[in-house]
C-alpha cells in the first residue's frame, strides 16, 4: 500500500468520502521524507500545509523567554494528521513550532488545496470537523491530565496509552510534555 493510500484510508476511518474527493486528494497530496529536527512550521510564520505522519514523530513547542527553554505542548505520532494549532483558517502567524523528532516520512496537503476542497466538495467540511473534534478531545484530555494528576499518574498514563512516545522522543521533551522536570521524570522511572 502506498503512503498516499494509507492517508486516504485514515480519512475513510473518520468519515467516508466520495470517489471524486478521493481522486482530488490523490492528485493534491505529496510524499516527502525529512531528516531529524526538520522544522515543518516556525514561530512567526503562517502555516502552509497540513501533514500526515507515515512514520516518525513531531513535537509542537514554544519558546519560554522567561525560562529560556523549549516547552512541549503536543506530540504527533505515526498515522496521525498534523494540524497547526493556529493559522489554518485565519492569518494568525504561528506561536508554536512543529519539529520532527527523527527522520520522518509525511504526506502533505497545501492549505490552498484545502481551500479548494471545501469549495468543491462540501463533504470535506465534515471530514475536517471530524478531525478537529478528535484533536480537541485529545488536547482537552491532556490538559486535564497535566492539571489534575500527580507526576506519577501522568507518567503512568503515557505508559498505558502512548508508550511509543518513550521510544521516539527524548526524555527531556517527555518531561516537558508531562509538565514536570527531567529530574522528576528520571526519579519516577527509577522507582519502577
Amino acid at each position: 500500500m502506498t503512503a498516499i493510500q494509507n492517508f486516504i484510508n485514515h480519512i475513510h476511518q473518520s468519515y467516508p468520502i466520495s470517489t471524486d474527493l478521493e481522486e482530488f486528494l490523490i492528485t493534491s497530496l505529496r510524499e516527502n521524507k525529512y531528516s531529524k529536527n526538520h522544522t515543518l512550521l516556525n514561530v512567526g510564520h503562517l502555516p502552509k500545509e497540513i501533514y500526515f505522519l507515515i512514520n516518525g514523530s513531531a513535537r509542537v513547542s514554544y519558546f519560554n523567554a522567561k525560562t529560556q527553554s523549549e516547552n512541549i505542548l503536543w506530540f504527533w505520532l505515526p498515522q496521525q494528521i498534523i494540524l497547526p494549532l493556529e493559522g489554518i483558517a485565519t492569518n494568525y502567524k504561528s506561536e508554536t513550532s512543529i519539529i520532527l523528532n527523527q527522520t520522518t516520512t509525511v504526506i502533505s496537503l497545501s492549505l490552498v488545496h484545502v481551500k479548494y476542497l471545501r469549495q468543491l466538495f462540501p463533504e470535506f467540511i465534515n471530514v475536517g470537523q471530524s478531525i478537529l473534534e478528535e484533536l480537541i478531545k485529545k488536547l482537552a484530555s491532556h490538559l486535564q491530565l497535566v492539571k489534575h494528576a500527580n507526576a506519577r499518574q501522568r507518567y503512568q498514563f503515557i505508559l498505558e496509552n502512548q508508550p511509543t512516545i518513550l521510544d521516539m522522543v527524548n526524555l527531556k521533551d517527555v518531561a516537558s510534555f508531562l509538565g514536570m522536570s527531567l529530574n522528576t521524570l528520571n526519579h519516577i522511572r527509577a522507582i519502577k
